[in-house]
């Protein structure tokens, strides 16, 4: 059954005859490969358009070995029983067809159009309970599969599917009718303070008052000191709530998969679509906030929690970390630029805390307990947010494919990654840090953009928006704001980085690297300084100047030769407790 949902733009003739949606779909029906299905396998084929289409249906090109539902001839409930597979694109019927264990191939050769500038509420790559495809030798193909293989479904489909039905009986009416004959509510004072509109615009001034913080704290040392601990409370933050990703994520994956009965408290300040039901979500620094982390049994951040929450003795701390250090840290640097007098103070305080710090290397255990002075246990094992790079090739494959696709990066295109690091003398009136872009976007572009696209990543701490000129359209990708960085190491041909912690965690790939490095000198001397012999360790060339960097990209083979011996020397050396297992011995040994 081939059945696409509508498109609002198409609202009269002119709008649909010269629309990608029907030249799509009449060279997706008049595809011979339809023909041989129906002949040799003996299947009816059939076309059934959405009824806000089907005054159109005159214009499509349908061969006579595919039969046309009109609507009001056949029930679509009829159909979904009857069909075997169902061809659509971002219908809803697809979801009934697949709670009946049958495959669905998602036809979505204009997502970006049909979904505009508000999101699914979906993943719709990993969530779908389907095969996704965007062209019409990705229909065939797959259909091609599901046809020799019985239109038997992947059990990695078939667990998707699960995730959104929880019921397969006859039940549902009874079961809707004891829920409303039975409901009561549950906490009347909860729901008024989280759902009454005057209550929330107290508590959105109190949140703004200067006695806000003083009441939070007093409020976290009273639950630390009288409230039981929760022995199966756990609170992950990623990020400083910006981002539910990295290490702590693998971890709550890995906890997830496991099933072990723990409640998980994720701090996020935007919504983020959990479909666990083991999950709450707090906003960083919200009163909830304070709560749960007074009384949970487990913290897991890949930064720090507020310097001034204490936290019970009984409670762990595991710190993931967010990266080799390359550039000094902490105890080690002599100076800070750009940071106040108390700032060391209340790190170190803040680090007093670690109950366990994840380490990659021996080098970055060294680092780290010089860094920051710590004396509890190091857990050597890798960084969690590494394991992704050892899965199986397929997966992989598989895995770079949704990423492109969700990006819209056009498969003959390879990709660059730029991802600098911030500097410390580089800040805003009001300390935050900015970015001075000195990478020529439009020299790239001119030497590169017939074979490249460039992705720019500036590090997260960056608060400056970076405006693309229209003219770099298609070429440079702002993927500031994208979730994972670990996906953009995936499907990145190149990295160019400069002092960032990137290139240890990039070389996980074995990709080439390539460093920007503009002010050498002034970054080494007067800013940070480094752990390591930069210029003779760096996996890649360093490059003080677009032209070289060009240059070099350019003539990437002969760079990759040159630096092979170097590349092999550094993956050893600081990618050595890399193994893919990360998150499962993190989880095995604490939990």
């Amino acid at each position: 059954m081939i059945i696409p949902t509508w498109r609002d733009w198409i609202t009269n003739i002119n709008s649909l005859l010269g629309s990608d949606y029907l030249r799509n779909y009449n060279t997706l029906l008049n595809k011979p490969e339809w023909k041989n299905i129906a002949k040799e396998k003996n299947i009816d084929i059939v076309f059934c358009l959405h009824p806000n289409m089907q005054s159109f249906i005159e214009y499509f090109n349908i061969p006579d070995y595919i039969k046309v539902i009109k609507q009001g001839e056949v029930d679509v409930q009829v159909l979904i029983k009857e069909s075997k597979l169902m061809i659509t694109d971002y219908s809803s019927v697809a979801f009934d067809f697949s709670f009946l264990g049958k495959p669905v191939i998602y036809y979505q050769f204009d997502r970006d159009l049909f979904l505009g500038s508000l999101p699914s509420h979906l993943n719709m790559d990993e969530e779908l309970p389907g095969r996704i495809v965007d062209s019409v030798e990705g229909v065939l193909e797959a259909a091609q599969y599901y046809v020799d293989h019985s239109f038997e479904n992947e059990q990695s489909i078939i667990n998707r599917t699960n995730r959104f039905i929880a019921y397969k009986d006859t039940d549902n009416s009874k079961r809707i009718y004891q829920a409303a004959k039975t409901f009561k509510r549950k906490n009347k004072i909860n729901d008024l303070v989280k759902y009454d509109i005057l209550s929330q615009h107290i508590l959105t001034r109190f949140r703004k008052n200067s006695k806000y913080f003083d009441v939070m704290s007093y409020m976290n040392k009273f639950l630390v000191k009288f409230a039981k601990i929760d022995p199966k409370l756990i609170v992950i933050e990623s990020n400083l709530g910006k981002q539910v990703t990295d290490s702590p994520k693998m971890i709550y994956d890995q906890l997830k998969t496991l099933n072990k009965g723990y409640k998980i408290v994720w701090v996020t300040n935007k919504i983020y679509p959990f479909d666990d039901e083991n999950v709450v979500t707090v906003k960083r620094l919200s009163p909830e906030y304070f709560k749960y982390l007074s009384i949970a049994k487990y913290w897991i951040n890949n930064q720090n929690f507020p310097h001034y929450i204490e936290k019970k003795k009984e409670t762990v701390y595991i710190q993931t970390w967010h990266g080799t250090p390359l550039k000094k840290m902490l105890n080690d640097v002599e100076e800070f630029s750009g940071r106040d007098e108390g700032y060391i103070d209340r790190i170190n305080h803040s680090v007093s805390k670690w109950d366990y710090l994840v380490s990659p290397s021996p080098y970055a255990t060294q680092c780290f307990k010089s860094a920051f002075n710590f004396k509890k246990e190091m857990l050597e094992v890798g960084y969690p947010r590494n394991d992704v790079f050892y899965q199986d090739k397929n997966e992989l494959l598989n895995k770079q494919n949704i990423i492109k696709r969700k990006l819209s990066i056009p498969k003959d295109k390879k990709v660059i990654l730029y991802a600098p690091t911030f500097r410390d003398d580089e800040v805003s009136a009001a300390k935050k840090h900015l970015i001075n872009l000195k990478l020529n976007l439009y020299q790239m572009k001119q030497n590169l953009g017939d074979e490249y696209v460039l992705l720019l990543r500036p590090h997260i701490i960056i608060s400056n928006n970076i405006i693309i000129d229209k003219s770099l359209e298609h070429f440079v990708y702002n993927v500031a704001s994208y979730e994972d960085i670990s996906d953009l190491y995936l499907i990145s041909d190149i990295c160019i980085t400069d002092y960032s912690s990137v290139m240890f965690d990039f070389a996980n790939t074995r990709k080439p690297l390539l460093f920007f490095t503009y002010d050498f000198e002034h970054y080494k001397d007067n800013l940070r300084g480094f752990y390591m012999n930069f210029e003779q360790e760096a996996p890649g060339p360093l490059l003080r100047d677009n032209d070289a960097l060009i240059d070099a990209i350019t003539n990437l083979d002969k760079v990759n030769e040159n630096y092979s011996d170097k590349y092999d020397k550094f993956y050893n050396k600081f990618c050595s407790y890399e193994h893919g297992d990360a998150a499962k011995q993190i989880v095995d040994k604490l939990f």
